[in-house]
């Protein structure tokens, strides 16, 4: 079993909800899963998929003092931090993204696999995700993931890596110790 997180945008939910449940049917688990949650802001209830509306909305010091944005934040971080594969899930058509770039630079500066499924704008960052054009192919490299000769992608490293200290929820065995500046 892999932990996995999906990194997309909140336009792809649907589409990240189906790609979710496909990669637990075949064993894997999915370290968060953003597009369920629940928000409160101003007294209201936001699901997932009207936060971004409700967010643009805002102006930036309302919402980064939410509750729920300091929420999303730790929680986010440490999905990533603790998965073993990390999807970045875009569209067909290529276009920026936002939190789910940040999310991949994130994956990346912790050396974890990074799959692309779909389409991204050209960058030298982009340039080392793994590319799949289909779900079963996702599904066939992930597999394989631990076939790979010594690299901390599986947590199958061949010296115990340093604890990772970001963050006081954070317990994950991380490659690499990052501090707080």
């Amino acid at each position: 079993m892999v932990k996995i997180y999906i990194a997309s945008s909140f336009t792809m939910v649907d589409d990240v909800e189906a790609l979710a449940k496909t990669l637990e049917l075949h064993g894997h688990s999915i370290t968060v899963k953003w597009w369920t949650r629940e928000y409160e802001i101003e007294g209201e209830h936001i699901h997932t998929t009207e936060l971004k509306v409700t967010n643009d909305n805002l102006d930036r010091d309302t919402f980064n003092n939410l509750n729920e944005t300091t929420r999303s934040y730790w929680d986010d971080l440490n999905g990533v931090l603790d998965c073993d594969v990390f999807i970045f899930f875009a569209e067909t058509n290529p276009r920026k993204y936002n939190g789910a770039s940040v999310e991949l630079g994130i994956a990346l500066a912790c050396f974890k696999p990074c799959f692309l499924l779909g389409e991204l704008e050209n960058s030298v960052l982009f340039s080392q995700l793994i590319h799949c054009d289909t779900v079963k192919e996702l599904l066939n490299r992930i597999n394989n993931i631990c076939d790979m000769v010594y690299s901390p992608l599986c947590r199958h490293y061949k010296s115990k890596p340093k604890p990772c200290n970001y963050g006081t929820s954070h317990n994950v065995n991380c490659p690499y110790t990052f501090k707080k500046r």
